[in-house]
């Protein structure tokens, strides 16, 4: 029999197993919100950065658009060399042939469109922007 206030050996066992099996409980479930959490600002650093390289796109497609307005438009269609991110501009200007209520062809009137073309990881990516113009 034991006195009060001491262990015997058989007793004190169990008692350090559950300690030990706690802390082991407790460092699985911290590791997993790590990599939880490391996942998380994973994907948030890449959806940044695709979200600024379309940002870009788009203004320099704007910029694009801006230019070729200024400029007397004839039909014709261009493809631009790769810039440094590796987006390619596809620019193509049409004639319209647009006709009003009273069946008059309406002339000078054009179709400016820019394709961009860039790869995402994997992807191919591709974006539009269109624009009708008139130029007397």
């Amino acid at each position: 029999m034991t006195t009060p206030g001491k262990r015997s050996l058989r007793a004190g066992k169990p008692i350090r197993a559950y300690i030990l099996l706690e802390v082991i409980l407790a460092a699985g479930i911290f590791a997993v919100a790590g990599i939880s959490l490391a996942s998380a600002l994973n994907t948030m650093a890449n959806v940044y950065l695709k979200a600024r390289t379309e940002a870009e796109v788009r203004l320099e497609m704007e910029t694009r658009l801006a230019q070729a307005r200024i400029l007397p438009l004839t039909p014709m269609k261009e493809r631009s060399e790769p810039d440094a991110r590796g987006v390619v501009y596809e620019k193509e200007v049409s004639l319209l042939e647009i006709t009003n209520d009273d069946k008059v062809v309406l002339t000078n009137l054009y179709r400016l469109s820019l394709r961009a073309f860039w790869k995402e990881g994997r992807e191919d990516q591709e974006e539009l922007a269109e624009i009708y113009v008139y130029q007397p």
